[in-house]
């Protein structure tokens, strides 16, 4: 329970701009979720996703991805026909990763 109210209020804290407190939110949410569900769990891909997310917005494009790509991860293990990209958070996590990756080509950069 104190995981998913510590992720929820990242999500709080990362729409009223405070970035900082957000990914402390986060990171005490996923270390959580990771001891008492499993590093496998798809409560744990959610952070990971919104860890991801909040990197991206800060700029820090090579840790969001490595978030996105764990979440996608864990959600291909989870999907309901063994990997089916039709699965909504597979498909989440794969346009988060394409949206990186497109930006990051656009400003000509490198992961």
């Amino acid at each position: 329970m104190e995981a998913v109210i510590r992720h929820n209020l990242g999500l709080v804290q990362s729409r009223l701009g405070r970035e900082d407190e957000a990914m402390e939110e986060f990171r005490v949410a996923l270390s959580i979720k990771k001891e008492l569900c499993g590093e496998s769990h798809p409560e744990t891909a959610r952070t990971h996703n919104a860890m991801g997310a909040l990197h991206g917005q800060r700029g820090d494009k090579g840790t969001a991805l490595a978030h996105f790509r764990e979440a996608l991860r864990i959600y291909r293990e989870h999907a309901l026909e063994s990997i089916d990209d039709d699965d909504p958070n597979v498909s989440n996590a794969l346009r988060n990763i394409k949206l990186l990756e497109n930006s990051e080509r656009k400003q000509g950069g490198n992961f």
